[in-house]
C-alpha cells in the first residue's frame, strides 16, 4: 500500500504527510504529538492519565490504547497492520519515533482494510539506504524527566544496516505516574536495480502509572493526588518483519511482506469495590452489590469477612493479554498504458492470523492513606445478582483475509478517476478456558467500494471527490 507509487495528486482523498523533520522538530518521543501538531483534524487526549497511552482521534474517529473504545482508525507500521488482535487498540506507546521516516493520514481508502473509517495512520520506517551517518539527542526536564534517542545507518555498496534506540523516564507530576519508555529498531536491507529486501525488526518494554479522574474536592487539597492507585500499564512487543519488492516486468512490480508479532500487556488497577460487610446478622460474611447477596471466592462458596465491620474495602483488578500475530501480504501493480492513457492498477490479498491468551482477576483489600489499596490474597469468584465479577480465562483466534483491486485512470494529463474495493472476512473464535458462557465463533464478511477523481488546477492546487465505505468488525 505505502510503496505502489501512486502520485498524491491523484488520490481522491485527504493526504497528510510528516517527515522525520518535523517529526524532530516537536522534541517529543511521542509520534501523537507530532500528529496533533502537523495534522489537520487530529486531537489527542490522554484518556488513561499518561502522555504516553493518548487517545488519537480524527475528524471524531479514534486510535485509542483502552480496550472497548470502538476504533476507527486503521494503524500500519512498514505496510504491517499495528492495531491489536484484542481489541483493535492502538499502542502508540510502542512506535519508535526516532526511527520514523515518514507518516501519512490518509482518508477515504477501504483498501486500509478493517477500521479504517476515518482514515489510515500509515508509518514508515528509516533504513540504511535513506539515513547515513549517526546521532545522539538527550534532554531532561523537569520532574526527573531524561529521555535520550541514538541512531545510526550505514550503506555498503547493494547492502544497508540501521538501528535506533530510545529511553524516556518521567516521574510525572501527579503521586504514582511516573513513565519508563525503552524501544529499539532495525533493519537490513538488499537492493539492485530490480529488486529490494528488507528484514526489519523491533521491540519495546514500557511502564506506566496512570492519574486517572479524581474528584475536584481531592484535587483542591493537593493537585498530585491520585483516586485510587495503583495504576498501571506493562506493554511489551517484539516483532520481525520480512519484506521485498520486485519489478518482475517493465510494467509490473510485486510487493510481498511477512511478519510475526507477539504481545504482553500488564495492568493493575486499583479501585473501590461492590463487596462489603452483610447486615447483621451476617456482618461476619462479605456480600457483594447490597448487604443480602453472596460474594463468592473462586471456589464458590460465600466469603467471611476478615476485615472488620468498618473498614474500608477495595479491589485490585488486573488483566494479562497475550497476543501472538502472523501474517502475510501480496501486492501487484501494473502500470500499462490503457487505451493510449497513463492508467495504474494495483490488486493485493492479506491475511492475519493471532491467538490471544486473556486473563482477569479481582483481588479484595482496604483503602488506606493516599487511596492506596493493599491486597490480602482473598480473590472474587462469580458474583452478584446478575453476575457482574469474577475471573476470566480466555483464549481467542482472529483471522482477518482482506482482498483490494485499485484502479487510476489519467482521463487527460489533470483529470484522473479512481475506482475499486476491498473484500474484507472477519473469523473470530472464542473458547473459554473456565466454563462455556464466553464461547462463540462467529464470521464477519463485507465489501467496501470506492470511487473518485481528482483535477489539477495548478501545480499548487488539486481538487477532488469521491465515496467510499469501509467497516470495522467486532473483536474478542
Amino acid at each position: 500500500l505505502a510503496s505502489s507509487g501512486t502520485d498524491p495528486d491523484k488520490v481522491p482523498a485527504s493526504v497528510n504527510l510528516i517527515d522525520a523533520d518535523q517529526i524532530k522538530q516537536t522534541g517529543s518521543l511521542n509520534l501523537s504529538d507530532a500528529l496533533q501538531k502537523y495534522v489537520p483534524g487530529v486531537m489527542v487526549n490522554e484518556v488513561t492519565g499518561n502522555p504516553f497511552q493518548p487517545n488519537v482521534e480524527f475528524r471524531g474517529f479514534v486510535a485509542s490504547p483502552v480496550s472497548g473504545t470502538p476504533q476507527g482508525l486503521a494503524v500500519y507500521q512498514n505496510g504491517v497492520r499495528v492495531n491489536e488482535a484484542f481489541g483493535d487498540t492502538v499502542n502508540w506507546d510502542l512506535i519508535p519515533t526516532t526511527a520514523i521516516k515518514s507518516v501519512s493520514v490518509v482518508t477515504n481508502n477501504p483498501a486500509f482494510g478493517l477500521n479504517a473509517l476515518g482514515g489510515a495512520v500509515n508509518v514508515q520506517m528509516k533504513d540504511g539506504f535513506n539515513y547515513h551517518g549517526a546521532e545522539i539527542d538527550t534532554m531532561g526536564g523537569s520532574f526527573g524527566r531524561i529521555q535520550s534517542s541514538a541512531q545510526w545507518g550505514k550503506q555498503v555498496d547493494d547492502f544497508s544496516v540501521y538501528g535506533a534506540l530510545e529511553g524516556l523516564h518521567d516521574n510525572g507530576f501527579r503521586n504514582f505516574s511516573a513513565s519508563n519508555v525503552r524501544r529499539f529498531y532495525g533493519d537490513v536491507g538488499y537492493r539492485n536495480d530490480s529488486s529490494e529486501f528488507h528484514v526489519n525488526m523491533g521491540a519495546a518494554d514500557n511502564n506506566f502509572g496512570a492519574t486517572a479522574t479524581a474528584p475536584v474536592e481531592l484535587l483542591q487539597q493537593y493537585w498530585g493526588a491520585t483516586y485510587t492507585s495503583p495504576q498501571t500499564t506493562e506493554n511489551r512487543v517484539g516483532y520481525v518483519n520480512l519484506t521485498g519488492k520486485v519489478e518482475a516486468t517493465p510494467t509490473w512490480t510485486l510487493e510481498g511482506s511477512a511478519h510475526v508479532r507477539v504481545f504482553d500487556q500488564k495492568i493493575l488497577d486499583a479501585n473501590p469495590t461492590g463487596t462489603q460487610p452483610c447486615d447483621p446478622p451476617n456482618a461476619t460474611q462479605l456480600c457483594f452489590g447490597d448487604g443480602s447477596t453472596p460474594a463468592n471466592g473462586l471456589n464458590g462458596a460465600q466469603l467471611a469477612n476478615p476485615f472488620g465491620q468498618n473498614a474500608v474495602l477495595g479491589e485490585i483488578d488486573r488483566t494479562t493479554t497475550h497476543s501472538t500475530t502472523t501474517g502475510v501480504s501480496l501486492q501487484a501493480t501494473n502500470t500499462d498504458r490503457l487505451f493510449g492513457h497513463d492508467n495504474r492498477f494495483v490488486v493485493g490479498a492479506s491475511f492475519d492470523y493471532s491467538v490471544t491468551n486473556f486473563t482477569a482477576s479481582a483481588e479484595l483489600g482496604t483503602i488506606g492513606p493516599g487511596f492506596v489499596v493493599s491486597g490480602s490474597g482473598i480473590f472474587l469468584g462469580q458474583s452478584g445478582d446478575p453476575v457482574s465479577i469474577g475471573p476470566v480465562d480466555l483464549r481467542t483466534t482472529s483471522q482477518y483475509s482482506g482482498l483490494y483491486a485499485l484502479d487510476t485512470f489519467d482521463v487527460t494529463n489533470a483529470f484522473s478517476l479512481t475506482g475499486g474495493g476491498r473484500f474484507n472476512v472477519a473469523n473470530i473464535s472464542l473458547q473459554d478456558q473456565i466454563g462455556t458462557s464466553l464461547n462463540g465463533n462467529d464470521t464477519y464478511t463485507r465489501f467496501n467500494p470506492i470511487v473518485g477523481g481528482t483535477y489539477k488546477i495548478t501545480s499548487e492546487l488539486t481538487a477532488y471527490a469521491g465515496y467510499s465505505e469501509a467497516n470495522r468488525a467486532p473483536t474478542p
